[in-house]
């Protein structure tokens, strides 16, 4: 059995759920003043009951109507559903609406509290019950149990527990490994630790000193301490509620609704595929090209709706579409979402993203949505692999100085989802018959310098030469251009082979053709004459290697990502 359970608890205001949680865990989840004082919950709560099973998470939900979008954050990492129900008041508006929500979230498992028994007769009591038990068949639960609590007074809590604990269940393996995603749902700091962030792990483990990176941006981020229930851990689990400790480049500012996830994994597109699934209990209609708001993790985009094989898209109905972007972002392809209408503000549907790296769609491609529909990639009678062999090799043919066929352009080529170009590739990499270089892919015996004619070859070293004239104060990608327009080529493929490192000045006006063997020796000169820990300042790096500020400061910026260096304060060490 699974050792952990992350349960939502919902339902309408003033319902008792933030009472009940506390009986339940002993937290008060109602955190803020402002909450405390006019007795309604404004943000996501928090805390915890270890059982004979396990360990359970309760994440107390806002109940009033203005809060339904911080219910969503909370509701799209659970794995079951707690539904508070005062069964003096029964059903009310936000109930209906959050039973929709977690419908729509693909969650299935259901506990019922029946609470403030205290002020019903027993007679109240199965009249809720019974027409509960109605209007959760009538939208697609069953086996549902019901049990009456008094939280006050602990009625019926271990009643509760007792049918809470019968909600866990072994789950499928995580394929991820240790490609983790943790969207933030709170961001604050901590006197001596910085920036801390909180969430549900969605997926993969997170270990202390990972490396992960902010999605959307180019930030880095290392993992200096994990906490799961105010206990420091080595490990966290996919499910889990955790709180990280992050160290982040860039100047970067963390807030809620962002994420951190393994580098290079979740990368932004202005293009999303999903299944929709329409709710069955509102009348609202959806039309091609529509704006809605579009939720997912902790965060809210603004969308536009492409349905792909018809106009309009009703209730209790499910499609196939794409999500258009206003500007790329990023998301996990396996995360729920929820859709909700710009204005009015209503819930309408919901279901799960098939591709976020994806390309445009074209509507009525019969082809191309039945292989959304199915996750294939091929056509019938089709060999996927022998496919992309020869697109990469086509693309060799037609651009000889680039390294490899970009890799975007080729799942677009082949009408590729992510999950299949990714499991593709690492099949024929590991046949030894195509090689990924993370942006591009080529043929593993492909060599750019290699197949070069006379001319172009002559071209590529001369540039190769003329960058290495005055090492470590290299030309610009611009003056070089100015000599000989075809020079631009063979600098990219210089750059490409890895044989030049292009840096930015600080202003991002010139962008410096440094040699990598240049930038090697400095190292080795560097590291010669402050061997670590000893600290250089950047005038004494600049007087020791004979070259102007204007490239150190890049070079220099560049050794500090790559974790060569580290600045401190005026001051920066060589990394042993």
């Amino acid at each position: 059995m699974q050792d952990h359970l992350s349960v939502g608890v919902v339902g309408h205001v003033d319902h008792g759920k933030t009472t009940l949680v506390k009986s339940l865990t002993g937290t008060e989840t109602d955190r803020l003043a402002e909450e405390r004082e006019r007795g309604l919950s404004i943000v996501l709560g928090f805390a915890f009951r270890e059982t004979d099973k396990g360990v359970i998470d309760f994440i107390d939900a806002p109940g009033h109507a203005d809060f339904v979008r911080t219910m969503i954050s909370g509701a799209t990492g659970i794995d079951a559903a707690l539904v508070v129900v005062d069964v003096n008041e029964g059903i009310m508006p936000q109930t209906c609406e959050h039973l929709r929500i977690v419908s729509l979230l693909g969650i299935s498992r259901l506990v019922v509290a029946l609470t403030k028994i205290d002020l019903a007769t027993d007679g109240v009591v199965a009249s809720a019950e019974a027409a509960l038990r109605t209007y959760l068949s009538s939208v697609g639960f069953s086996d549902v149990v019901f049990v009456p609590v008094c939280a006050l007074s602990g009625q019926g809590v271990d009643r509760l527990v007792a049918a809470l604990e019968q909600l866990f269940q072994k789950e499928a393996e995580q394929a991820h490994g240790d490609k983790f995603y943790l969207p933030f749902d709170r961001v604050f700091t901590v006197r001596g630790f910085g920036t801390v962030v909180t969430g549900t792990l969605r997926a993969g483990t997170m270990k202390i000193g990972d490396e992960g990176q902010i999605i959307g941006t180019n930030a880095a981020a290392r993992v200096r301490r994990l906490e799961v229930h105010g206990t420091e851990v080595d490990v966290a689990k996919p499910g889990q509620r955790v709180a990280a400790n992050l160290r982040v480049d860039g100047g970067v500012t963390l807030e809620r609704g962002q994420a951190v996830a393994a580098p290079g994994w979740i990368e932004p597109s202005e293009w999303w595929s999903a299944s929709l699934n329409m709710a069955g209990d509102v009348e609202v209609s959806l039309k091609n090209g529509k704006p809605v708001r579009l939720l997912h993790g902790t965060r809210e985009v603004i969308a536009t709706l492409r349905l792909l094989d018809r106009d309009i898209v009703a209730p209790g109905e499910q499609a196939n579409v794409q999500f258009h972007l206003k500007q790329p972002e990023g998301a996990w392809d396996q995360e729920h979402f929820i859709v909700r209408t710009i204005s009015p503000v209503e819930t309408v549907g919901g279901g799960r993203f098939l591709d976020t790296a994806a390309t445009r769609i074209k509507r009525y491609d019969e082809n191309a949505i039945r292989r959304l529909a199915s996750g294939e990639a091929e056509d019938d009678g089709v060999d996927p692999s022998e496919s992309m062999i020869e697109a990469v090799q086509a693309y060799h043919a037609s651009h000889p100085m680039r390294v490899g066929m970009p890799r975007l352009e080729l799942a677009d080529k082949l009408g590729l989802e992510r999950q299949t170009m990714t499991d593709l590739l690492a099949r024929l990499q590991a046949a030894g018959r195509l090689i990924d270089h993370g942006a591009q892919i080529s043929l593993a015996d492909f060599d750019p310098l290699e197949s070069l004619d006379d001319r172009e070859r002559a071209r590529v070293e001369a540039l190769e030469s003329l960058i290495r004239e005055t090492p470590l104060m290299p030309p610009t990608l611009d003056e070089v251009v100015a000599l000989d327009r075809q020079n631009k080529a063979s600098a990219e493929l210089l750059i490409e082979t890895g044989k030049v490192v292009p840096l930015h000045d600080f202003k991002r006006k010139n962008l410096f053709l440094f040699h990598a063997t240049d930038i090697e020796d400095a190292v080795a000169s560097l590291r010669q004459a402050w061997p670590p820990p000893a600290r250089f300042r950047l005038g004494e790096a600049r007087e020791h290697l004979g070259v102007t500020r204007k490239f150190l400061q890049p070079l220099l910026e560049y050794l500090d990502k790559q974790k060569i260096t580290q600045r401190r304060e005026d001051f920066r060490e060589m990394l042993s």
